[in-house]
């Protein structure tokens, strides 16, 4: 495969990835056929199936998607250097980044985390929620081990309210498309808020 039919390859792929995000987020997963999304994507149900062997597959895919450059962009924010302030706020950045650059991804991403979907892809989320979770509890516990978090606050506790909170907001800009929502400030107020109150001075 040359260098162009290589881009018209990963373009299609793409392209139907694209489609399938969007109309997965407006409709549900089990509403959005295989065929409205062949339309959508602008290709054939044997491109499609080129690409991806079912529905299913396609979404395994775009779920995948989601965490490769979510895991690109926590590599280029979050160091294991940094102050709990600066991994905070960079957070933020991580979101905002991800936000602005990978737009098809978001309301999937938060669709997906309630939505009615097949039993092997709600496992596959529930296990990366956890590591994900999990490590993050790990994060607090160690500055809380470094004086920096009191140690009578439940670390996952706090974990829950920090990035549950900034789903709320996410979705509240989002999901509800508010034309309004300032997501990047409002996000920040957050966070600053969330140091004045649980770090210590």
């Amino acid at each position: 495969m040359n260098i162009e039919e290589h881009h018209v390859h990963t373009d299609t792929k793409y392209k139907i990835m694209q489609a399938a995000a969007e109309l997965i987020a407006r409709d549900g997963y089990h509403k959005v056929s295989v065929r409205e999304i062949c339309d959508a994507a602008g290709v054939t149900k044997p491109v499609l199936y080129y690409y991806f062997t079912d529905k299913e597959a396609l979404l395994k895919e775009l779920m995948n998607e989601t965490a490769y450059h979510a895991n690109e962009l926590k590599n280029k924010y979050i160091h294991p250097d940094q102050t709990l302030e600066e991994i905070l706020r960079n957070i933020i950045n991580l979101y905002v980044d991800f936000i602005e650059n990978y737009p098809h991804l978001v309301k999937f991403s938060a669709l997906i985390q309630s939505t009615n979907v097949p039993p092997r892809i709600r496992q596959m989320k529930l296990e990366r929620y956890k590591v994900e979770l999990g490590n993050f509890v790990k994060l607090l516990e160690r500055f809380q081990a470094k004086g920096v978090i009191d140690q009578s606050h439940d670390a996952k506790l706090l974990a829950r309210n920090f990035l549950g909170s900034i789903m709320i907001i996410i979705l509240e800009c989002v999901m509800l498309e508010d034309q309004q929502c300032e997501l990047r400030d409002q996000l920040n107020n957050f966070v600053e808020f969330w140091i004045r109150n649980f770090l210590k001075k």
